[in-house]
């Protein structure tokens, strides 16, 4: 998520930045019952690349 941090130390990172929407449904969804069974594990977050 492009914030004041993100911009201070990676200014040039803005187009690799997740837009918050996409942050909150994957939180929503960690946070649920849904995922009970994902324990111990570790995840990197990537910006999802679009090709016209």
């Amino acid at each position: 998520v492009w914030t004041a941090g993100v911009q201070t130390f990676f200014p040039d990172s803005k187009d690799e930045c997740l837009q918050p929407k996409y942050v909150a449904d994957l939180v929503e969804f960690l946070a649920s019952s849904r995922s009970d069974h994902i324990t111990g594990q570790i995840f990197k977050i990537k910006q999802k690349t679009i090709k016209n």
